[in-house]
């Protein structure tokens, strides 16, 4: 129902001036009528009666001209409950689980000597295929040197445009190599892709097709607004990426080589920098005042 609504405005939208202003005024006059001439006592604005004026002011400068039933303040106000009620579900979602050689890592990077084998064991159990695991570790062990991978994912504007990411990251020490966006991939776009991110014959011997989920989740996690809020999105990405998130690959370290500090003082502090607006968090300590 809500993308419907959304859709017919954003098409009466794209027709010319004069005969889209007739008919979405049309269209928000009758709207109207049918919420007060429904059989109760009094009108009552429905879920989807509400979505359609919260859309229709994003879409048409002159809904306040033909707003009958309700003040204009009011549709306001129902914009900004809807963007809380949706970012509160939104924070519901805990950090996204980092699992035990990542918690391990984090842990050294602070000072702690403590076993890679003990934190698995104060953490809830999973199931896991071991063997298929293994077999996926072994081979990214045995070739990480001469391997790259690369993938594709999409993201969803706010205003239903569809734009493709893709990426390509070199695994002997987990770089990200070269990062793009489009609106439109063709074939001759991704290989001019391929062609920037391996200049001068620097291609590795193999190049595989990654298809994971994970690369897009912190993206996917935002509401992005356009292409230029996508490139700065995903340059905070590839710097967390960089700098901050700790790879099992690369020893438990970074991709910069980040340096691991201990506690300055009984007194200090963990405190944790937010990254990619709070989707991830980077540890430190910090020194009590």
């Amino acid at each position: 129902m809500f993308p419907r609504i959304a859709f017919i405005l954003g098409w009466l939208q794209r027709l010319g001036a004069s005969q889209a202003n007739l008919l979405i005024e049309n269209l928000a006059l009758r709207q109207q009528l049918a919420i007060l001439t429904t059989k109760r006592p009094r009108p009552r604005m429905r879920a989807a009666d509400r979505f359609f004026w919260v859309t229709l002011r994003r879409f048409w400068p002159r809904w306040k001209e033909v707003l009958v039933i309700i003040r204009p303040d009011t549709v306001v106000r129902w914009h900004r409950e809807g963007f809380r009620k949706y970012w509160t579900w939104k924070s519901r979602r805990r950090e996204p689980d980092l699992g035990a050689p990542r918690v391990h890592a984090e842990l050294l990077m602070l000072g702690f000597d403590v076993s890679g084998r003990t934190v698995p064991r104060m953490m809830p159990g999973r199931p896991a295929d071991p063997e298929e695991r293994q077999r996926w570790r072994n081979f990214l062990r045995n070739h990480r040197e001469v391997l790259a991978a690369m993938d594709f994912f999409t993201v969803p504007t706010a205003t239903f445009r569809v734009l493709y990411v893709f990426f390509v990251i070199h695994h002997a020490r987990r770089t990200v190599l070269h990062v793009r966006v489009t609106e439109h991939p063709t074939g001759a776009w991704i290989i001019q892709q391929l062609r920037e991110a391996f200049p001068f014959d620097s291609a590795p011997r193999y190049l595989i097709f990654d298809n994971d989920k994970k690369y897009g989740a912190d993206v996917l996690a935002v509401i992005v607004l356009n292409e230029r809020h996508l490139h700065r999105l995903l340059s905070e990405c590839v710097a967390y990426y960089h700098d901050d998130r700790t790879h099992l690959g690369v020893g438990k370290g970074t991709p910069s080589m980040r340096t691991a500090t201990s506690n300055p003082h009984r007194d200090a502090a963990i405190v944790g920098h937010p990254r990619i607006g709070g989707l991830h968090h980077r540890y430190e300590w910090r020194q009590a005042a």
